[in-house]
C-alpha cells in the first residue's frame, strides 16, 4: 500500500449528493453486489434519477425472487478516475420496468450512503512488463515496477547511496512503460522502506493522467471476477411488476399513460422543476395498488386504458383522494364531469406541452408542489 493510501468513511445523507455520486459511478468501470435468499448477485448501474435502475442480476434465476417492499444491502466496487470506490447502502425494492427492452429493476433512493475513496492501488502482474528508464547522474536506470497509484510509482534497487544527493529533489524525463502506452513523466525521488524507492507526484499533465487512468480501468476489469455481469443474458423472466411500500407521509404525483416515452418526457420535465417525487406506471391495472403504496398528491392520467377509456373508470376516480388531471388527443370530447366533476381538475391535449402541463399542476397544487 502506497503512502498516500488512507480509508475513512464518508456519508452522504441528501438525496441529491447520492444520485450525483451513483450518477457519475455508472458512466465508470464498476460492478453492484448483494445477495437474494442469501445468494450472492452481481449487477451494474444503468441510471439513477428519483430510482436506482438496475440492469438484471447475474445468476438471472434469481431476478424473479425479489419482493416489493423488501430491503437489500448493497455494496458497489468501481474505479472513477484515478480513485477506487467502495461504496455501501441499504434500500427497497420497487418494480421491475418490464416495458423496457433491457428489463431494468427499480430500487428507492437509501436514506444514507456510506463509502470510501482511496487511490487507486496496481501490483502489475508480470505481463504487463510495466518499467521505468531514467538517469541519475547521467547514468541510466531500469527498474521493474512493483506498485503504482496516481500519486506514487514504487520500483526496487539498493539506491540508499543516492540519497544524501536526491532524496526528495525532482527527476525529470522519466520513461514509464505501461502494456499500451509511454509517458514521459517526472517525480520526487524518496526512499519507501529497504529496497524499495518511490517516485511521488508524477502525474502533472491531463493527457498524462488520462493514460494512467485507462490502465486504471483496464486493471480493475480484468482482476474483478464480478464483471461477468456484463455478458448475461437478458432475456429471462422478472418478478411481476409491484411497487415497494414507502413512507405514507409522503405525497407523491402519479403519472399513468401506456406510452413509456410520455411518462419519462412528464416525469423528467416536473422533476426538474418541482420537489414533489414522481412515480410512473404504464400498466392502468396498477393504478389502485400504487396509489395505496405512493399516498398521491395528484394524478396525471391518460385518456385510454388499454381496451377501455378512463370513462368506465369514472366511479373509482371518484373515489381518489387527490385531484386529477386528464390527457387526451385533441379529437376528443372529453369533459370532466363524464369522469369524475370533483376530482378531475384539468384536461391537457396531446402531444403534451410541458409548459402549459406545468401551469396546470401549479394552479392545483399552489404552494404544495
Amino acid at each position: 500500500m502506497g503512502i498516500f493510501s488512507s480509508k475513512s468513511d464518508l456519508i452522504l445523507k441528501k438525496t441529491a449528493d447520492i444520485e450525483n455520486l451513483l450518477t457519475e459511478i455508472a458512466s465508470q468501470p464498476h460492478v453492484v453486489l448483494t445477495s437474494i435468499l442469501g445468494e450472492s448477485v452481481t449487477t451494474k448501474i444503468d441510471k439513477c434519477s428519483q430510482f436506482i435502475y438496475l440492469y438484471q442480476f447475474h445468476p438471472v434465476k434469481y431476478n424473479q425472487d425479489l419482493r416489493a417492499g423488501t430491503s437489500y444491502k448493497f455494496k458497489i466496487e468501481a474505479v472513477h478516475h484515478s480513485d477506487r470506490y467502495d461504496i455501501w447502502f441499504e434500500t427497497k425494492f420497487v418494480q421491475s420496468d418490464v416495458a423496457s427492452s433491457r428489463k431494468f429493476l427499480e430500487f428507492s433512493i437509501p436514506d444514507s450512503l456510506k463509502y470510501q475513496k482511496t487511490p487507486y492501488e496496481v501490483y502489475p502482474k508480470q505481463e504487463d512488463n510495466i518499467s521505468l528508464t531514467y538517469k541519475i547522474k547521467n547514468m541510466p536506470e531500469f527498474r521493474k515496477v512493483t506498485y503504482l497509484n496516481s500519486k506514487e510509482i514504487h520500483f526496487s534497487g539498493d539506491l540508499d547511496h543516492l540519497l544524501n544527493d536526491y532524496n526528495g529533489r525532482t527527476i525529470y524525463n522519466i520513461e514509464l512503460k505501461l502494456p499500451f502506452d509511454k509517458l514521459i513523466i517526472s517525480g520526487n525521488f524518496r526512499k519507501i522502506r529497504k529496497e524499495c524507492f518511490a517516485f511521488e507526484y508524477y502525474l502533472y499533465s491531463s493527457s498524462t493522467k488520462e493514460i494512467i487512468e485507462k490502465y486504471f480501468e483496464y486493471d480493475f476489469i480484468r482482476n474483478n471476477p464480478n464483471m461477468v455481469y456484463q455478458v448475461e443474458s437478458y432475456d429471462n423472466p422478472l418478478p411481476e411488476v409491484s411497487y415497494q411500500i414507502m413512507n405514507p407521509e409522503s405525497k407523491y404525483i402519479i403519472v399513468y399513460d401506456e406510452k413509456k416515452i410520455v411518462t419519462e418526457y412528464i416525469t423528467e420535465y416536473l422533476s426538474k422543476r418541482i420537489t414533489s417525487k414522481i412515480v410512473q406506471i404504464n400498466d392502468f391495472s396498477l393504478l389502485f395498488d400504487t396509489i395505496s403504496q405512493f399516498p398521491p398528491k395528484l394524478l396525471i392520467l391518460n385518456e385510454i386504458t388499454g381496451s377501455k377509456n378512463i370513462k368506465d373508470y369514472a366511479k373509482k376516480i371518484d373515489m381518489c383522494p387527490c385531484p386529477v388531471i386528464i390527457s387526451k388527443s385533441q379529437t376528443s370530447n372529453l369533459y370532466p364531469e363524464q369522469v369524475s366533476e370533483s376530482k378531475v381538475k384539468g384536461i391537457i391535449n396531446k402531444p403534451i406541452d410541458g409548459k402549459i402541463l406545468l401551469d396546470i399542476v401549479k394552479k392545483i397544487l399552489g404552494d404544495h408542489i
